[in-house]
């Protein structure tokens, strides 16, 4: 019981001291001597526990210096954090019909190169330079009935979009790298949502 009444005692001096530091300092001060009396509290426990001696100063020491590690540790993880390298320029797509290819460049650097399907005879893909328009997960084509995922709309109903996917759930078209589709530019599973989160509304587009 005595014990109890002992560390109950500290307890409520380390309160009414907290209270007047806070009154009488900034915030910086109050949290260095809200660790002291942590550590004149841990000391005193551990004594009436039946444990050795401490010395206050020590754990005032070790206390403060944890206070301290654990406010300078944001700055630290900031400074140790790396730095995001900047962008190698603007953002363009060109894509080949005769070589069936599509490439992305941020300035000169190339920073996707895939195969791709655009128009077989018949259903030529658009050249030019346009830009992208807008942007769909999931577009369905009311004129051919097919899912298109990860579509941008190029010009009228020109996209970019992954291979397209059946009301079965069967992807359609032959192997990437030849001309098969309806006039779209076809891109591989993949690559297609890479493009899509790379590519922003209004990146120009050239197709030759």
């Amino acid at each position: 019981m005595l014990r109890r009444l002992v560390v109950l005692l500290f307890m409520s001096l380390g309160v009414v001291f907290l209270a007047s530091a806070a009154e009488a300092a900034g915030q910086d001060s109050f949290d260095q001597r809200r660790a002291e009396v942590a550590a004149r509290i841990a000391c005193h426990r551990q004594v009436i526990r039946g444990g050795p001696a401490c010395s206050g100063d020590a754990n005032r020491a070790t206390a403060s210096s944890k206070v301290s590690n654990a406010q300078a540790a944001p700055v630290a993880a900031a400074q140790a954090a790396p730095r995001a390298q900047a962008a190698g320029g603007p953002k363009r797509i060109v894509i080949s019909t005769q070589t069936q290819t599509l490439k992305a460049y941020e300035g000169d650097r190339v920073v996707m190169d895939t195969p791709v399907s655009t128009g077989a005879p018949g259903f030529p893909t658009p050249t030019g330079t346009y830009s992208i328009q807008s942007k769909e997960k999931m577009h369905w084509s009311t004129q051919y009935g097919v899912w298109m995922p990860y579509a941008m709309r190029v010009v009228r109903g020109i996209f970019i979009h992954e291979v397209p996917i059946d009301t079965q759930g069967r992807r359609l078209g032959g192997a990437l790298g030849q001309a098969a589709s309806h006039g779209c530019i076809r891109v591989g599973v993949g690559p297609a949502q890479s493009l899509y989160e790379w590519a922003e509304v209004g990146t120009p587009v050239t197709i030759t």
